[in-house]
């Protein structure tokens, strides 16, 4: 299964905790929804939702062939449409937060439709986003995911807006002398002083941290 570096250290960066229901949304090859299933009670039940039925498949052969598969299940459609009765304790999201663009160039109009709707908030806003995950979260659960460094703050309004306040904020770095390309965000109902850190991914051009290696250890081996 390919791994993307992003989803990895989020999943990586969430915090244990006692769960009874799990949700990733927009589970795309179910990575995350994996990961939290090793990281999770044994108990907790883990459902990945995903709009790409062809991606949704994948996400359900790789759920299967796990250690953990019978606590994971694969939902296949919009998570607007998605109307569980019981509210979730941990909802993690790598959302399609690549905003459609002013212009489009060649490269963009070469785009597959899979890989637009993968790559732009065009298929879920933020606002759709915010608005779900505070109607399905349970008063104690927490919510994850990854926006671009530049949207950060407009994402923690809506939050806001939707009753969330942040907990957690990680910005995620290339390298040390780099901005910070995407962050980490963790969100909850409670009222929180806002801890704020930097991961850089790699020390040199083509070694990685000894920080993001800590972190990520535990899910991946190749380094």
């Amino acid at each position: 299964m390919k791994v993307n570096t992003d989803s990895l250290i989020l999943g990586s960066w969430v915090e244990p905790m006692l769960a009874a229901r799990a949700l990733d949304i927009g589970t795309g090859s179910g990575l995350l929804a994996l990961m939290l299933a090793q990281k999770l009670d044994h108990d907790c039940e883990i459902d990945g939702i995903e709009i790409d039925p062809q991606a949704a498949g994948q996400a359900k052969e790789n759920m299967q062939a796990s250690p953990w598969g019978r606590r994971l299940r694969v939902i296949s459609g919009a998570v607007q449409e998605y109307h569980p009765s019981v509210p979730y304790n941990l909802i993690i999201s790598n959302p399609p937060y690549f905003a459609m663009p002013n212009g489009s160039t060649q490269a963009y109009q070469q785009q597959t439709i899979e890989r637009k709707t993968a790559r732009q908030a065009t298929g879920l806003s933020a606002i759709e986003l915010f608005s779900w995950v505070s109607n399905h979260l349970s008063q104690d659960g927490f919510f994850y995911c990854l926006y671009p460094y530049g949207r950060v703050e407009e994402v923690v309004q809506v939050a806001q807006s939707n009753g969330l306040n942040v907990k957690r904020v990680l910005h995620i770095h290339s390298q040390p002398e780099k901005e910070p390309h995407v962050s980490a965000l963790q969100f909850g109902f409670g009222n929180y002083q806002v801890a704020m850190e930097n991961l850089f991914i790699h020390s040199q051009s083509t070694t990685y941290s000894e920080n993001f290696r800590r972190l990520c250890a535990s899910y991946y081996l190749n380094f």
